[in-house]
Order: structure tokens, then C-alpha cells, then sequence
């Protein structure tokens, strides 16, 4: 029998269906590293008191794996081991013990039971985040008979989902992917370390892929992300230039380098009231001549609105096409969801038929016992107050009801008849003096 406690972290877990995005079509790289994102942004707010600062980083350890938590923990020597349950409690404990040392071995025994079991609920919980973003066929190889997903971790299906469903990258790809991400800009209107943390991000996703890269090629491509930002000036950049080699690819020395400058330029546009962006400020008074009148000095700062303008405008559509791509992946998953609940209801119920009515369900154990089909026959009345209906023997819409058809093998014989009698009657009334109107009687 589940625990309490493993249940309702699990349901806690699964309960954030509606972060997670479903992957249609094939699997790509790209696809599993959006996965693990956003798993671990839900795993991060479930709290943790056996990992190492596990009130910070809560069980993101289950699906980053011990190499990669090395990094963030910034202890190489960290090892990932997983909260075992504790059994019974410890009996070996002295009975004459005091009653502070009684109560402290029963307070820590329970709360590694407690880790045992909200680990439990947290990789169950994964592992059906994990089966619904990619489906159940992904991962179908890992299931056992009896036990389903049992004794699989999210880091064996991640691991899986790598190295036997993803869509692999040729050489070609791998390279193209390594210079596109080392060539990206730095968005000036960030700050200068979120561009360095895109960029150690993205040597991360290099080497889940298997692209071989360092340090320090990551170092020259920062570098060289720096000239073309325009941000620093000339004497800057030949500064780094002249030191010494081994500093030149060391990222920690590179970040330290342009950081510094990068806050010295934002403490001096603060002091000088200027905008917070060098290139507007300190490159336009070293490299731009001073206005020489009030009409250049307007013209530059309507030609610095247009600008700042310009680039608000841009931000605001690239809010804005996330903002609809984030809504389109939101319906398309409920869409989905609706029809796997439409067929999951069809195949439990069963199709409805014209032979096989609707019926409420039962209201008692007794089922309902669906009463015989009768044809139903379109009846309307004309004008005259003849009844038209669809005969059941000719198919046609008529007068005659279908015992009295002449198509019926029974009244074969009754036909000629018929029509010797209506030709009589069509004689007579040919034949018939003309009426008379009241008008006429009267005369």
C-alpha cells in the first residue's frame, strides 16, 4: 500500500500538467532540454531536507544527476544517494536512556522516513509528467510487466529518451548548432551577466549532445561577442588583447575583466544622468563630435528617442509572439487532452448506433433493457386532409397504407380492378352536367 505522504507529493507533482509542453512529432535535443527546464522548475519548488541545500534547489537532483548538480553545488566531490527507508525504529536504543535521547533518535528516524517517502512521491510524480509530455510509446522499453514504471528514476528515462528516441544531430548539424549558439549577440539591453550565464547554459547543452567543445572556445566567442556589441572602447579591448594568453581563454578571468567595465559605464551614466546603454553615452562623447548648436543637439536626442523607441517596439513583439506561442502550446494541449478523454469515454462506452439508442444511465443496479426499433414513418396532411406517409412495401411517399399496397404480393390481383374503377369515375365526372353556382340557382 502507497504512504499518505508519497500520495499527495505525487498528486502535487502531476498536478502541473498545465506547465509542462507536450512533444508532437519527433523527439529532437532541443525538445528533451525544454523537458528537463521545465521539470526542473517544478521540482525546484518542492523542497528537499536530504539534499544538500535542498531548501534552494529542492529535488532538481533527480532529474540533473550528480555530474551536473556537481556544478551547481560547486563540490566536485558531491555524491548523488537516494533517501532510503528507514524500517522500523531502531530498538537497539537503551531503555533506561534518557527521555532527550529517546526523543532525538525518534524525531531523526522519522524525518528520514518522511525523505524516504517524499522522494518516492517526487520520482513517481516525474515520471508521469515525463510520460505525458512525451507519451507513453517513448518509453514503453523501460516498462516491466507487474510493476509498469516502478523501479525506472527520471534520470534512466531522460538518459533513454537521449540515447534511443531522440532524433540524433550529424556532424554537419552538430556544427552548424555550435556556431549558431557561439554567434548569438549579446542583447545589450540585458545585463552583461545574463549573457554570460545564456552562454555557459548553451556549453552545457553541448555536451549532453556530445559536441565537443572548451572553455576556452567558449572564452574566444564571448570575446569576440564583445566587439561586436560596441560597448567598450578601443583602448578596452587593447587592453585585454595585451594579457597574457592563459588569461585570454580563462572564462573566470574574461568575466571579471568586462564585468568591472560594464558597472564602471553604469555608475557613470547614473552620475552623468545619461541612458544606462555606453554606446549612448560614453562612445558618443569619444568617438561623436559635441553638438555645435541647439539644432544638432535636438537632432541627437530626437535621433536617441527614435532609437530607444525602436528597440521598446521590438521587445514588445517578441513579448508578444511568446506570449502566443506559449498560448497556442496551452491549446493545443487542451485540445488534445479533450480527445483523448473523448476517446477514452468511446471505447469505455461504446459507440451510440441507430439500432442501439442513447440511454440515461441506470439509477439502480438493474440495467436498462433497450426496447425494439419500430420504423418510424413520416406522416403529413395536405390541404384536403389526405394523409401522406412513407409506405413501408414501395418505399414511396403515398395514401395507401402497406396492407392495402398494390406491390404487396397479396394485392397483386386487386390492381386492375383498381384502375378500372378509377377510370369509371373519371368518365362520370367528365361526362357530369356542369354546377351551377348559387347565383344561378336563385335566377
Amino acid at each position: 500500500m502507497v504512504s499518505p505522504t508519497s500520495t499527495s507529493t505525487r498528486d502535487a507533482i502531476t498536478a502541473q500538467k498545465d506547465c509542462m509542453t507536450r512533444i508532437l512529432g519527433d523527439i529532437t535535443p532541443e525538445a528533451i532540454d525544454d523537458l528537463e527546464e521545465e521539470l526542473g522548475a517544478i521540482l525546484v519548488k518542492c523542497k528537499s531536507h536530504h539534499f544538500p541545500q535542498g531548501q534552494k534547489y529542492g529535488h532538481l537532483a533527480v532529474i540533473l544527476g550528480q555530474e551536473r548538480m556537481r556544478t551547481i553545488y560547486a563540490d566536485v566531490a558531491y555524491t548523488y544517494d537516494v533517501p532510503i527507508d528507514q524500517g522500523p525504529y531502531d530498538t537497539t536504543i537503551a531503555r533506561n536512556a534518557g527521555a532527550g535521547v529517546r526523543a532525538e533518535a525518534e524525531a531523526t528516524h522519522n524525518r528520514l522516513n518522511a525523505n524516504s517517502l517524499v522522494y518516492e512521491g517526487v520520482c513517481t510524480g516525474t515520471n508521469d509528467l515525463i510520460i505525458y509530455a512525451v507519451g507513453e510509446d517513448a518509453v514503453a522499453p523501460l516498462k516491466k510487466r507487474y510493476i509498469g514504471f516502478g523501479d525506472t528514476t527520471p534520470q534512466e528515462m531522460i538518459t533513454h529518451l537521449r540515447t534511443n528516441v531522440c532524433v540524433k544531430m550529424n556532424m554537419k548539424e552538430k556544427d552548424r548548432y555550435k556556431t549558431q549558439g557561439y554567434a548569438k549577440p549579446w542583447d545589450t539591453s540585458k545585463n552583461i551577466i545574463t549573457y554570460f550565464k545564456e552562454l555557459e547554459n548553451f556549453k552545457e547543452k553541448l555536451e549532453a549532445r556530445g559536441i565537443a567543445t572548451s572553455t576556452a572556445e567558449m572564452a574566444t566567442a564571448a570575446v569576440a561577442r564583445m566587439y561586436d556589441s560596441n560597448h567598450f572602447t578601443e583602448e578596452q579591448m587593447i587592453a585585454w588583447e595585451n594579457k597574457p594568453d592563459a588569461d585570454q581563454v580563462n572564462m573566470t578571468t574574461m568575466k571579471t575583466y568586462f564585468t568591472k567595465i560594464y558597472r564602471e559605464h553604469l555608475q557613470y551614466s547614473k552620475a552623468s544622468k545619461g541612458s544606462t546603454r555606453f554606446n549612448e553615452s560614453a562612445n558618443q562623447s569619444y568617438e561623436k563630435p559635441q553638438p555645435q548648436n541647439d539644432e544638432d543637439q535636438t537632432a541627437i536626442m530626437f535621433a536617441q528617442m527614435e532609437q530607444r523607441h525602436q528597440d521598446q517596439m521590438e521587445k514588445m513583439q517578441q513579448e508578444m509572439q511568446k506570449a502566443n506561442e506559449r498560448a497556442m502550446k496551452m491549446a493545443e494541449n487542451q485540445m488534445i487532452q479533450m480527445k483523448e478523454a473523448m476517446m477514452a469515454i468511446t471505447q469505455r462506452q461504446g459507440a451510440p448506433t441507430m439500432e442501439q439508442p442513447v440511454l440515461p444511465p441506470p439509477t439502480s443496479r438493474q440495467q436498462y433493457i433497450a426496447p425494439p426499433v419500430k420504423p418510424v414513418l413520416c406522416e403529413q396532411v395536405d390541404g384536403r386532409g389526405q394523409t401522406w406517409r412513407i409506405c413501408a412495401v414501395c418505399k414511396r411517399m403515398c395514401t395507401h397504407l402497406a396492407d392495402e399496397c398494390f406491390e404487396a404480393a397479396k394485392n397483386k390481383g386487386k390492381k386492375d380492378e383498381w384502375i378500372k374503377k378509377r377510370k369509371a369515375q373519371d368518365l362520370e365526372k367528365e361526362n357530369a352536367p356542369p354546377r351551377r353556382s348559387n347565383r344561378q340557382r336563385k335566377k
